[in-house]
């Protein structure tokens, strides 16, 4: 708002008459509120000629008369004049230590009176920490934020199996939240978002309720060889509140808590890497403890020569089938979970079409349900094979194999599946790469692979791959002339012209355009990749219908 002000009042005396000009009105207080690094304009209107125009900002730092600007901040502060009546004072790159009440003067006379204020993002001044509760506890959590315009605090709620952006409103609006903890084990996020017309902030509480140990996945696999000794890699991943202590043991037989012949001690925390004899049959115990409790998880050992086998189905591999019902017939590994097979192990499946055929289940990694068709750990088994190897299988569901492209495709053209990719490097960082929609077409169309839909840590490098047709060494179907890519890169794959994976290449080549290959992951040239699983599973959820297959 601006008004018209004379700074003095002056009698004209004419023709014997006393002339008093009208008195303007001031302006009211106004705000001007500008982010931190803009230009603030602060407005004044003056309509005197002779006007003696300042600048304050209160208490009494004098910014300017008329129009030279002699505050110590003159190189951000300019006095802009776009019409005759006009003395705007134009703050450049605002800082917090400009905000303040500006008074604009005639003399001595207030004409205006403007209040600058910063706009500020909000940003926490503290909150609750993560939570380890009892059950059924009451608690209260506190999000104290601070921001211009004043932030508004909003709760929401997620369970684990929630996406991070799949949040529900608890309907609370405040600093404060009162909750009651879950059942024993549970976890939950409560979110606390500040914002404003600026922006907003969150933090995410964590309330877990105290649980004991509960082993997720135990498993081993020989990273190399020395003479008549191995390299056994073992890992353990378990779940509870507080988070457990892991410790592995080497015994014939193993009671927490008492001590028993033969049991030795062999180190803490979800990996073990130690030497064991190729030829002797071994127990490792992993245990897992917190102050809630303790799990114990075997892992045995058994010492047998490598595979010789050409042909996956040939070998005889003890079978896990006692758990199935009479005279079933599960199409793959999820339909032997729903039967109630909750152990990884070798069943027999009978995709749709086929007499059956043995395969191996995964029933530990992520809820289950996975059917292996690609497994490589020590090397033993030579996955340099032409076109009839990789159509049928090769290797032993219980060490190394490929699963057979017809098998695959058989149990891919199903219904709806995803994938998963599971690497370690020599080192023993864990990789996986999961695709939401995966499949593979028949032998005419050469085994074509298609995936989409990438999750995980491991990188997006398998989509390089999808649409390419299978190539071995004996068939070259790369579509790339130039180029044999099974042959240069010594692998079966769907190569292309882009390949950032090469699963099926030499185990631990001491070329590294040769060994197995995962762009990312162990490609610096000194260390390799020494485990790879490649599985598929049917989808649970079938709101989502992917009709994308070419």
């Amino acid at each position: 708002m601006t008004a018209l002000i004379a700074c003095a009042i002056s009698f004209v005396i004419a023709r014997g008459l006393a002339v008093i000009p009208t008195l303007p009105e001031y302006d009211r207080n106004v705000n001007v509120e500008v982010q931190k690094g803009e230009v603030a304009r602060l407005k004044c209107l003056v309509a005197s000629s002779d006007a003696t125009v300042k600048w304050i900002k209160e208490p009494n730092l004098l910014i300017s008369i008329n129009m030279h600007v002699v505050s110590p901040l003159k190189r951000r502060m300019v006095i802009q004049k776009p019409l005759a009546s006009e003395w705007n004072l134009l703050i450049n790159h605002v800082r917090e230590s400009d905000t303040g009440y500006y008074t604009c003067r005639n003399g001595d006379l207030v004409v205006s009176r403007v209040q600058l204020r910063l706009l500020e993002l909000p940003t926490f001044l503290d909150t609750s920490e993560d939570v380890i509760a009892d059950e059924n506890e009451s608690l209260r959590l506190w999000c104290n934020a601070t921001g211009y315009p004043t932030p508004i605090v909003t709760w929401y709620e997620r369970t684990p199996s929630q996406s991070p952006d799949d949040v529900v409103n608890t309907g609370v609006v405040g600093r404060m939240l009162a909750i009651q903890t879950g059942s024993h084990g549970s976890d939950d996020a409560y979110i606390c978002n500040a914002s404003n017309s600026i922006g907003s902030v969150t933090k995410e509480i964590r309330v877990r309720v105290k649980s004991g140990p509960v082993i997720q996945t135990c498993d081993s696999s020989q990273v190399m060889l020395h003479g008549d000794n191995a390299i056994l890699k073992l890992w353990c991943n378990a779940t509870g509140t507080p988070s457990p202590i892991l410790r592995w043991y080497l015994g014939a037989s193993y009671q927490y808590g008492k001590s028993q012949q033969g049991l030795h001690l062999l180190g803490e925390g979800n990996l073990l890497q130690t030497t064991v004899s190729r030829y002797d049959d071994a127990v490792f115990v992993c245990e897992a403890t917190n102050i809630h409790g303790v799990a114990t998880r075997e892992i045995r050992i058994t010492a047998k020569p490598p595979s010789d086998s050409n042909n996956i189905q040939s070998g005889m591999p003890p079978l896990s089938q006692d758990c199935l019902p009479m005279n079933s017939r599960p199409t793959d590994c999820q339909d032997v979970k729903r039967l109630g097979c909750t152990t990884s192990g070798i069943y027999i499946i009978y995709p749709a079409g086929t007499d059956g055929f043995r395969v191996r289940c995964d029933q530990d990694t992520s809820g289950g349900g996975w059917t292996v068709f690609q497994r490589r750990f020590d090397g033993d088994v030579d996955f340099y094979q032409k076109w009839a190897s990789y159509q049928v299988g090769f290797g032993d569901l219980e060490s190394e194999f490929w699963l057979g492209n017809q098998q695959i495709y058989m149990i891919s053209s199903q219904g709806w599946y995803e994938l998963r990719v599971d690497l370690t490097d020599a080192k023993g960082h864990a990789w996986f790469a999961t695709y939401n929609v995966f499949r593979v077409s028949d032998a005419e169309k050469k085994y074509r692979l298609f995936v989409d839909g990438y999750n995980g840590n491991a990188g997006n490098n398998f989509k390089f791959n999808s649409g390419n047709m299978f190539s071995t060494v004996d068939q070259d179907n790369d579509n790339v002339q130039a180029t044999d890519f099974s042959s240069v890169l010594k692998g079966a794959w769907w190569y292309g012209e882009t390949n950032e994976s090469n699963l099926n290449a030499r185990y631990n080549s001491s070329l590294r355009t040769e060994r197995i290959f995962w762009k990312g992951i162990a490609d610096d040239g000194q260390s390799s990749v020494v485990l790879t699983e490649m599985k598929m599973r049917k989808w649970v959820d079938k709101r989502n219908i992917y009709t994308g297959f070419p």
